[in-house]
């Protein structure tokens, strides 16, 4: 395991890297950007509405919003190359193509529900709507960014403090994220021996 890698990958990778082909099929020519934004919505809502992401990915509050490193850091070190390409476009823009058709098996049907009304919700929208959305004065990243007094500016663009999705969860909601979460590392852990 690299050091950038992190225990979500390695509880998932197959997931994630057919969650991105998937995606990637079904929104053609995706930028990084907007693909980014998509997991993220779809870990959140999973999140809402069924207390545990579908990857598991960590997010960090970057400027444009919550990104998860090793997604974007893929680019360089072709950790899903078993599923997509990334390519720089002629505006210098990351684009997303699968490489394989997407194993739907990997999803529960709950998931692929969920993961399909973020594409029909999110999918037309562009990379800077999606932003809007994870900027409203009430999301997550913007109380993430408030809270730990983050400020964007021409050079810094990015931070190393997580969005963490169990922030969106109370009570009973957080029992069962932080069961799940024990759940993956442990698979995790396997993973590695």
């Amino acid at each position: 395991m690299s050091k950038r890698e992190s225990t979500a990958i390695l509880a998932g990778k197959t997931k994630i890297g057919n969650l991105l082909a998937f995606l990637s099929t079904q929104i053609p020519n995706v930028p990084m950007r907007k693909l980014l934004k998509l997991i993220y919505l779809i870990d959140e809502e999973s999140v809402l509405s069924r207390n545990i992401p579908i990857t598991w990915l960590t997010y960090k509050a970057w400027e444009k919003g919550p990104v998860c490193e090793d997604v974007f850091d893929a680019k360089d070190n072709g950790l899903f190359s078993d599923y997509v390409t990334i390519e720089r476009n002629d505006e210098g823009k990351y684009i997303f193509s699968p490489n394989v058709d997407p194993d739907l098996g990997e999803f529960s049907k709950a998931e692929m529900a969920l993961i399909n009304s973020i594409i029909q919700k999110y999918g037309k929208m562009s990379p800077d709507e999606l932003t809007n959305i994870t900027h409203e004065p009430d999301s997550l990243w913007s109380r993430v960014v408030r809270d730990n007094n983050i400020v964007f500016d021409d050079v810094h663009h990015r931070s190393d403090v997580t969005v963490g999705l169990e922030n969106l969860l109370v009570d009973e909601g957080l029992a069962t994220y932080n069961d799940a979460k024990e759940c993956m590392e442990f698979q995790a852990a396997l993973n590695c021996v």
